[in-house]
């Protein structure tokens, strides 16, 4: 009976699981959390110039939309992006140092902490001397017994293949009294292969690379990379070329200049002055003690008429034109100058006796500044203080003019204004 009753009364485990609702379920919350992105693994800085770098990194793992690249400078900056990774920056001053940061930037937008890393450009002439391989020169000079060393280069006439080839080019031919010298160039490579097929592609190159030095460069850096030694017997070959040698010499970096007259102590001139024609007689004196009256050219500003060709003009006679200083329409005088601008090149005009040919009747120095002296004002000033006669060249003048008002109160100097308009040779030779 017990077991009956007890069949017939329900389950409350059973009644309540079917009569009870289910309690409802929550909204699920979401949350995101996003890691940081990683930056790049290293900065290389690849080649620096003078005015470019260029570097690259190594790229994070992951997937990266760009990069984002900073550099700073003395209160300049620039941020560009690129979705490579390298990267050049150009148009730099020359010896800054610069801070390079590369940030990468993902698909979402987030951008990680930048990788840091500094780079110095190289100055004008760091990156001069390292084009023509005179770099552990400059500290270490050059001897005259590296100079004069005979060597397989010595006895060969091979042509100069590049730019490291130029200046030992120049002293080889210089050494042997050379009138030539001057004319140094690479050969390119459609000329070092005359056999191959011609390619119009590499000549278009050859023609407009610009890779082309000036001799002036050239000169200029020989000169500071040699001991004293080499520099007289340097300016001792150049003026029985007859080329002009360096009374100035700038170093571009410190922006100072050095005095040549050590360098020119072994040059010995003769002449005859128009007052000896008669009894055959002559002088001949080293040129660094002789009393000799000098006229400086100069430029202000820009000029369009080549003032060294008019000087080349003006110190050769009827019979015999000789290019004495550089200039634009010689090879490769068209060059830009990259350490040169501020050499004061000089030479002499020394007569023979003959009325015929004599330009001048008396010996004259005749100094050639190069660049534009409201950038020299130091070479500009030493000109005036020790020349009989100044020209100035150029084409307009504007308030640069006060430069040469300065000078003229200060000194006792003739003063001779060229214009192109109203440019004259015979009036010049007056």
């Amino acid at each position: 009976e017990h077991n009956e009753e007890s069949d017939s009364f329900p389950d409350p485990c059973c009644e309540e699981g079917k009569n009870t609702p289910a309690a409802p379920e929550s909204e699920a919350t979401s949350l995101s959390v996003f890691t940081e992105p990683s930056p790049p693994v290293q900065i290389t800085v690849d080649q620096v110039s003078s005015e470019s770098l260029s570097l690259h990194w190594d790229p994070p793992a992951g997937e990266v939309e760009s990069y984002i690249v900073n550099w700073f400078s003395e209160g300049d900056s620039v941020q560009e992006t690129t979705d490579t990774n390298k990267m050049t920056f150009s148009n730099l001053k020359p010896g800054e140092c610069y801070f390079l940061e590369v940030s990468t930037k993902l698909r979402n937008g987030r951008i990680s902490r930048p990788t840091v890393t500094s780079a110095n450009t190289k100055t004008h002439l760091e990156s001069l001397l390292e084009d023509l391989g005179l770099d552990q020169h400059y500290r270490e000079k050059l001897s005259l017994s590296t100079v004069l060393s005979i060597d397989e280069k010595t006895i060969t006439d091979e042509p100069a293949k590049c730019n490291s080839d130029l200046p030992w080019y120049f002293l080889k031919k210089l050494m042997m009294v050379n009138v030539t010298a001057r004319n140094v160039k690479c050969t390119s490579a459609c000329e070092s292969n005359s056999g191959d097929r011609l390619d119009l592609d590499n000549l278009v190159k050859s023609t407009y690379s610009g890779d082309t030095l000036n001799p002036l460069d050239i000169i200029t850096a020989l000169f500071l990379c040699s001991d004293g030694f080499v520099q007289q017997e340097m300016a001792l070959k150049m003026s029985m070329c007859q080329f002009s040698v360096p009374l100035l010499l700038p170093n571009c970096d410190t922006k100072q200049c050095t005095l040549m007259l050590w360098a020119m102590r072994d040059i010995v001139k003769k002449y005859r002055p128009q007052s000896l024609s008669e009894s055959k007689g002559f002088i001949e004196e080293r040129i660094v003690v002789s009393e000799l009256p000098m006229i400086s050219f100069v430029r202000l500003g820009e000029c369009s008429l080549s003032k060294s060709e008019i000087l080349n003009k003006l110190l050769s006679n009827s019979q015999q034109y000789h290019d004495t200083f550089v200039h634009r329409n010689m090879e490769g005088g068209d060059s830009p100058r990259r350490i040169s601008n501020g050499l004061v090149e000089m030479t002499w005009y020394l007569p023979c006796g003959n009325k015929n040919m004599d330009v001048f009747s008396e010996p004259v120095a005749v100094a050639n500044l190069r660049g534009d002296i409201a950038s020299f004002e130091t070479q500009f000033a030493f000109l005036c203080q020790t020349s009989a006669a100044v020209f100035v060249f150029f084409d307009a003048l504007n308030s640069e003019c006060e430069l040469l008002t300065n000078q003229t109160t200060r000194h006792r100097s003739s003063w001779w204004v060229t214009v192109k308009q109203l440019f004259s040779l015979d009036a010049v030779k007056r």
